[in-house]
């Protein structure tokens, strides 16, 4: 079959704007609010800036309930929204919360449009589908719902992508740092980072020195107590604020449906992420032979997205 030409091309372009666009437009499909994420991340990065701690409700709550522009963020009243980030990977918003909140957000979305471009770019390379196929699959959710919320998911998710690009190209530094980039989710990168060192020991090294600078920025960022409140209290109160949550797809939340405890329902979903894990580092290696070195990367991040 023959690629599509320029006229098909531009044509699906064309029809990819005009559908973002009335996306946007329908009061069916409009977002609520458009930044909302971006919006607790902001604030959790101004207090960070203010030296006060971004996991309390305040002052993050007083923070995201500041007036913005109707059309930027309508926040629920009397509603904090969390930011459970690690200490890094809220580094960079307190370099955005020394801009205006109008100006953060619109160079967020530059990041985020920028990751979204990235994902696209290196897929193409990795598998040779079709360009407007991979638009297709990733238009909407990494896309269009990324955005609008003001995610840090399409970062990761280009992170992840480019890793596996140069991983295939035997460029083991550069992945590395594609990885370290990837932990601003980190149940996401994490698993693809353990498989990668396991596997791949050219790649030792370049892991643990990315790691290693991973560390000292989020101890730069935030101090040992406010890490050592991460991994002690937001991580364990995050899983339990989301365990009746129908958006997670996860072995906790369909048990709870079932009728599990809410501690018996965490459980089960920290069983299931890592068997999950394990299963996916272990066939990891038999698929990078098989389908390339990509596979290293991306096989253990399904399988944890997978019940987890």
């Amino acid at each position: 079959m023959n690629p599509p030409g320029r006229p098909a091309r531009l044509a699906a372009a064309a029809g990819v704007a005009a559908l973002a666009g009335a996306l946007l437009v329908l009061p069916q499909t409009s977002p609520s609010s458009l930044m909302r994420d971006f919006n607790a991340f902001y604030c959790a990065g101004s207090a960070l800036d203010r030296g006060q701690d971004p996991y309390l409700n305040e002052p993050l709550g007083a923070c995201e309930r500041a007036p913005r522009p109707d059309w930027l963020n309508r926040t629920i009243p009397n509603l904090t929204a969390p930011a459970p980030l690690p200490p890094y990977a809220l580094a960079p918003f307190r370099l955005l919360a020394l801009l205006p909140y109008e100006a953060a957000a619109f160079v967020w979305s530059l990041v985020i449009f920028a990751a979204f471009g990235a994902t696209l770019w290196a897929l193409r390379r990795l598998t040779s589908l079709p360009v407007l196929g991979l638009v297709a699959a990733f238009a909407l959710v990494d896309g269009f719902a990324g955005w609008t919320l003001g995610q840090v998911a399409p970062i990761a998710v280009a992170a992840i992508v480019l890793a596996g690009y140069f991983l295939e190209r035997g460029k083991d530094w550069p992945a590395a740092t594609a990885l370290a980039v990837a932990m601003i989710e980190p149940h996401v990168a994490l698993p693809a980072a353990l498989a990668v060192f396991a596997w791949r020991p050219q790649a030792r090294i370049p892991l643990l020195a990315t790691g290693a600078c991973t560390a000292v920025l989020s101890f730069a960022t935030a101090g040992w107590n406010l890490n050592s409140e991460y991994v002690r209290d937001v991580l364990p109160a995050h899983a339990l604020s989301e365990i009746a949550s129908d958006r997670q797809l996860s072995l906790t939340n369909l048990a709870y449906r079932f009728g599990a405890s809410d501690a018996t329902a965490v459980r089960l979903g920290d069983a299931s992420y890592l068997a999950m894990l394990l299963i996916g580092i272990a066939l990891a290696p038999l698929a990078a032979r098989r389908a390339g070195a990509a596979l290293l990367v991306a096989l253990p991040v399904a399988f944890v997205l997978v019940g987890g």
